[in-house]
């Protein structure tokens, strides 16, 4: 408990940072050089891959990358941060609202960042370049949820969702782990992705995903 109030207390700390800050420098006026004109289109640049990432995940493909939303996000949000910090707001009520937005972007992003980044090693269990298998959050804490696949497709990237090939069920005695397994063996098919996690006593689960 005493460690989830301290998160909570630093998480509120880096969402106030930046009122703080602007409060301490006291910007008299909006900047007009490059980096100020660096920072807005940037800004612009990520909203609309952000956009472009949200579209693709209506069909279940993604920018290429383990995470990439999560990045563009964080790289969205220190960019908007920035902008606040730059800028001199005359209306007292747009400057309100744009640091309700500023302690709402920076809370989530932080959190969801860590939460999602925390355990990088043990979740991308296996890369290359075509395939990317990624281990998904055991929030019922069990151990027979299979990961998912990704394909690369140049700069995007497809998802797809294992599923134990007939004949193989999970066992209790394999987690499927990064720690626990000694081999990956990926073949395809115009159908399908099979993936064989090989572990290091030998035992072989065999899975599929449709395409």
């Amino acid at each position: 408990m005493e460690i989830l109030i301290l998160f909570g207390v630093i998480l509120l700390g880096i969402s106030f940072l930046p009122l703080v800050i602007k409060k301490l420098v006291g910007i008299k006026r909006t900047k007009s050089n490059w980096f100020y004109f660096f920072v807005n289109i940037s800004s612009i640049i990520l909203f609309i891959l952000l956009i472009v990432e949200f579209i693709l995940n209506l069909n279940n493909h993604y920018l290429v990358g383990y995470k990439t939303r999560n990045f563009l996000v964080i790289g969205f949000t220190a960019l908007l941060t920035l902008h606040y910090l730059l800028t001199y707001y005359n209306n007292k009520i747009y400057k309100l609202l744009v640091q309700i937005l500023i302690v709402s972007s920076l809370f989530l992003t932080t959190l969801v960042s860590t939460i999602n980044l925390s355990n990088y090693e043990d979740f991308l269990l296996y890369e290359n370049n075509t395939f990317r298998i990624e281990k998904n959050w055991e929030l019922m804490g069990g151990h027979n949820f299979l990961p998912k696949i990704y394909k690369r497709i140049g700069i995007f990237e497809s998802r797809h969702d294992l599923e134990y090939n007939e004949g193989f069920q999970y066992d209790y005695f394999h987690e499927i782990a990064k720690s626990a397994i000694k081999e990956y063996k990926i073949s395809e098919t115009d159908n399908t992705i099979q993936v064989t996690f090989i572990f290091h006593d030998g035992k072989e689960i065999s899975t599929v995903a449709e395409k």
